[in-house]
């Protein structure tokens, strides 16, 4: 192995891992099926400051999906079985439920199931079945594209169906034994059963990232999840070797039938952006873009394929919903090591935002400095410093409002407002906001709630609608249903039903998300 080491790169990423609070990274690149590049940096433990190494082991989220979509594709092959196979074949409880539901759209998350309830506790194989027998499809299997761990678990159950044995023993001997996988393992909520090296977790509170990122860190609760959906703990080292059986067409375990599979786009996701059989892929003008991302439990991962040029890169850190942080590192290391190469993971901040915004009221806000790294935000008298999330999302770093986005929409190309927590402001602001007609008081189910077992959301209104923050990656629209019961804006990564209870005293107050109780967090009366 041929290792490049630059000390530019990690000059440029420890700047950035300092002022996110990133504790700890390790990335792995790699060219024609050799490793070529390789830096660990920051820390396991943020109280004893061990450095990370070689040898870290990361929990990698739903990273898992690719390794585990492999781990079927392996033995369907070997057993001469079709991904359009009907799963109830394998598992016959679900003939009645799911007739449809083939082993192919469970890989590509076309299933139609549910993302799967978030739980605080964990799950016999026999109580997740259970729930799955009992829910009803999102839409007919085969139709479109909707992330499901569920699907993942289902996959799970296919193979030990065949197999006989435990869907952990079987990747154990189809994948890390011919791989020499020395420290990969699925998680176990028995501490003992866990590698030493499993280094710690980190987050600020929020489980799907929150928007105040500037929150202390602390170690992280860990959130059980299926082993197939997002439970593999493991080193770059040890994914790497995964990485380059997918990508070398002289890999003994690998067919490229497979490969072909796995790297195809099947089922599109948006206008760019497609599921395959083990990937996601992105459609680019002059080439399909091969990623997965993952995180869970103090823990985010992201992995990317170029075929063309035969190049890829992986890098892990030990801190939760930090997957668009690692796409910037990632960025910064494969333009210094293949500069001849258009390898650009993230895309740049949008840079026609500068402005005046205009709001209700009379107030303003101006936008200053997007070239910089850190963008301003001028309102009330403040200047609030900005962070990139991505083209369209700002987090917020500063009081007053520091629990917010800023998130740009656009029409046709062209910026039409922006939204500043519940707050809209326009370039212009529009004549009909005079004219406006009298939205719903939905002021009661707005305000701060937490879960009793981990996880934090915010419910705020904008005009005539209600939101969910649930962390920066998870705000969506309510659709109200009735009576205080109210369902997600449907999309193809997030969570359903959200039911409210209204008490007799409004401090009492809590709703339910996936079997979560959220309750309301009193109002600090300084505020």
């Amino acid at each position: 192995m041929s290792v490049l080491i630059k000390d530019t790169v990690a000059a440029q990423i420890e700047a950035k891992m300092q002022h996110y609070q990133m504790p700890g990274i390790s990335i792995r690149l790699m060219k024609k099926h050799e490793v070529v590049y390789a830096l660990d940096l920051g820390v396991e433990d943020i109280k004893t400051q061990t450095p990370v190494t070689s040898n870290s082991v990361f929990g990698i989220g739903c990273s898992t999906k690719p390794l585990a979509a492999l781990a079927l594709h392996i033995l369907f092959e070997k057993e001469n079985l079709s991904l359009s196979t009907p799963v109830h074949r394998f598992i016959p409880t679900l003939k009645s439920s799911y007739p449809d539901l083939e082993v192919g759209h469970l890989i590509e998350h076309t299933g139609g199931l549910w993302r799967g309830n978030k739980s605080h506790f964990e799950q016999t194989d026999e109580e997740t079945l259970r729930k799955i027998e009992q829910a009803e499809l999102l839409f007919p299997s085969g139709s479109r594209f909707k992330y499901s761990n569920w699907g993942y678990f289902l996959i799970g159950s296919v193979i030990e169906a065949i197999t006989g044995v435990s869907r952990a023993e079987y990747v154990r001997q189809a994948i890390f034994e011919p791989l020499n996988m020395r420290n990969s393992m699925f998680r176990s909520m028995d501490a003992e059963a866990l590698p030493a090296n499993l280094i710690k977790g980190y987050w600020n509170g929020w489980y799907f990232g929150g928007p105040d990122f500037g929150r202390p860190i602390e170690e992280s609760p860990v959130f059980p999840l299926d082993s197939f959906s997002g439970g593999l703990l493991t080193t770059t080292d040890d994914y790497t070797q995964f990485l380059l059986a997918i990508t070398n067409p002289e890999s003994s375990i690998v067919s490229q039938q497979v490969r072909d599979v796995m790297f195809q786009p099947s089922a599109m996701i948006s206008s760019s952006k497609y599921s395959s059989k083990g990937f996601l892929v992105e459609k680019r003008e002059d080439r399909n873009v091969i990623y997965f991302p993952g995180s869970n439990s103090g823990f985010a991962s992201f992995s990317v394929i170029f075929p063309e040029a035969g190049i890829t890169g992986l890098i892990f850190g030990n801190r939760s919903a930090s997957n668009t942080e690692l796409r910037k590192y990632l960025d910064i290391a494969l333009a210094e090591v293949f500069p001849e190469h258009n390898t650009q993971i993230m895309e740049p901040p949008v840079t026609d935002l500068e402005g005046v915004y205009h709001g209700l009221n009379d107030r303003k806000v101006k936008i200053l400095d997007l070239f910089n790294e850190f963008p301003v935000l001028s309102t009330d008298g403040q200047n609030i410093e900005l962070y990139h999330q991505n083209p369209r999302r700002y987090f917020v770093k500063s009081e007053p409002s520091s629990l917010s986005m800023m998130r740009v929409y656009r029409r046709k190309e062209r910026i039409k407002r922006i939204s500043i927590g519940a707050d809209y402001f326009y370039p212009k602001l529009p004549k009909r906001l005079a004219d406006r007609p009298t939205f719903p008081d939905l002021k009661r189910f707005t305000g701060m709630f937490t879960c009793e077992f981990f996880d934090r959301a915010q419910i705020l209104q904008r005009e005539g609608d209600l939101y969910i923050n649930w962390g920066a990656i998870y705000e969506t629209r309510l659709e109200h249903l009735d009576q205080g019961s109210f369902v997600q804006h449907k999309g193809p990564f997030h969570l359903e039903k959200l039911e409210f209870n209204t008490a007799e005293n409004e401090a009492d107050d809590s709703f339910t998300i996936a079997e979560l109780v959220f309750k309301r967090v009193p109002q600090d009366p300084k505020k």
